[in-house]
């Protein structure tokens, strides 16, 4: 039975050809569809029931070996995969027939061959989550420059300012954000806070342990509003926004740090912002509708951008800390999966900036991979978790599909009738159909959008206002 999801269908190929990079997506998929398949495939064996092939890809098979009944290949596309349980059989009078032996076994064993698929998959991502924590997660530094402190705060009463450097703490020298948060939350009695203002004069800022952490929550690190990774799979990326690009305003509003620019657009979910660019010398304005997200329980707005990382640590945990945390973070990835796929079928239009096909994988694949190994084992395990998902959905070729047909028999201890099969696999194939037009769809939109912005930009091409 193939392993499908949303963005393992291939569309055609020259059309990947121009993403560079394609090396880390196809790891991507090729691994993952083997854990997908490697599930059918061990519970059919163990039940007894005949794999004639194991193919990672689809389409020709280009090399492979046989090994008892079972064929293992690969085929020409790699971007999917399936397990055969197929066979062309003789029959009594000599006719050579095709005998499904999956769709032969009593509905239990459909349904436990069915669910043995995505279940490899929830496992991968676990696992994944699991070596995610061993290997150590990245996080971005900065330097200990203060951004903006608001007047009104306890940090600002006790002297802190903002462009001020943190040059010591409690007469231990800092360069770095994390180094002056670590120093800070060390202290046992008075945090002294050596400060240099932007005057280069220097002077000691005394605070309380019972205040420090109302202090340190005021602050942030002093982050211009330049992009340093854009999202592939965000409203930023169609738009033309690219790594090194300055904002300098948000709806005509000028904006000097990062946080202003952030505020701004969160502060407006499905509501389009404008933001003036400067790039390259010259400056110019970009329509953008932020995408709604639920974060700490209030729903804002993102375009998906983020500022450069000139400095950056890794923290890992042990064994067991890992196994343990791996177990929240995977159920946390379920949740988010399936409201995104609700969100697809509820409110289609709202979920297509999220919404891609293999080019999208293709890119955000090599994205995670330059960002760090960490940050990739990190990008499989969602995907995996997402093959899961999408290969649940109750409909015909889909792992889900089969196994409703299987508890549906399994509840009415007899075979569903011939007329309703026919009608759910015609209501399940023109529904599936369309969803992978318009996931397809969405992928070509979305990469010919960014060639327009960014020839748009270059002056190649008409400087009309387009919101985007």
């Amino acid at each position: 039975m193939p392993a499908i999801l949303a963005v393992s269908l291939p569309i055609a190929w020259s059309l990947v050809e121009s993403i560079r990079g394609l090396g880390p997506g196809i790891v991507v998929l090729s691994i993952l569809v083997v854990f997908h398949e490697f599930g059918h495939y061990l519970v059919a064996k163990s039940l007894k029931v005949p794999v004639h092939r194991f193919s990672v890809g689809f389409g020709p098979r280009l090399f492979g070996v046989k090994i008892g009944e079972t064929d293992y290949c690969v085929s020409l596309l790699p971007l999917g995969g399936y397990v055969s349980m197929a066979s062309e059989e003789k029959g009594p009078d000599g006719q050579v027939t095709t005998v499904d032996h999956f769709t032969v076994q009593t509905w239990w064993k459909r349904a436990v061959i069915a669910a043995a698929g995505p279940g490899a998959n929830l496992v991968a991502g676990y696992i994944l989550m699991v070596v995610v924590g061993l290997v150590g997660i990245t996080y971005p530094d900065y330097d200990s420059k203060i951004g903006n402190v608001a007047p009104a705060t306890l940090a600002a009463q006790r002297g802190f300012a903002s462009d001020q450097t943190i040059a010591s703490v409690n007469d231990k020298p800092v360069a770095t954000w994390r180094e002056f948060i670590e120093a800070a939350t060390d202290a046992k009695d008075v945090v002294q806070v050596r400060v240099r203002d932007t005057s280069g004069s220097e002077h000691t800022i005394a605070v309380p342990v019972a205040e420090r952490d109302t202090v340190l929550g005021s602050l942030a690190p002093y982050i211009e509003p330049v992009i340093g990774e854009v999202s592939a799979g965000l409203p930023a990326f169609p738009a033309g926004l690219r790594e090194g690009d300055r904002v300098l305003a948000v709806n005509g509003k000028p904006v000097r740090l990062w946080d202003e620019l952030t505020e701004g657009v969160h502060n407006s979910p499905l509501v389009p912002v404008t933001l003036k660019v400067e790039r390259d010398h010259h400056t110019f304005d970009v329509t953008i509708k932020p995408t709604a997200q639920i974060m700490g329980g209030q729903t804002i707005g993102i375009i998906g951008i983020s500022p450069p990382h000139p400095r950056s640590y890794r923290e890992g945990t042990g064994f067991v800390a890992s196994v343990r945390q791996a177990f929240p973070l995977t159920q946390r990835l379920v949740e988010q999966t399936l409201k995104g796929l609700w969100t697809l079928f509820s409110r289609p239009m709202q979920a297509k900036d999220q919404m891609g096909g293999p080019l999208l994988i293709m890119r955000m694949s090599s994205q995670q991979a330059q960002r760090g190994f960490s940050d990739f084992l990190f990008f499989m395990g969602v995907i995996s978790i997402a093959i899961m998902a999408f290969n649940l959905l109750p409909l015909p070729v889909l792992d889900g599909g089969h196994l409703v047909l299987a508890l549906l028999e399994g509840a009415r201890r007899k075979p569903l009738a011939q007329g309703f099969l026919t009608a759910y696999q015609r209501l399940g194939l023109a529904l599936i159909g369309s969803l992978l037009v318009f996931i397809l769809f969405n992928d070509v939109w979305r990469e010919t959008e960014r060639r327009r912005a960014v020839a748009r930009e270059r002056g190649q091409a008409p400087a009309d206002s387009v919101t985007r």
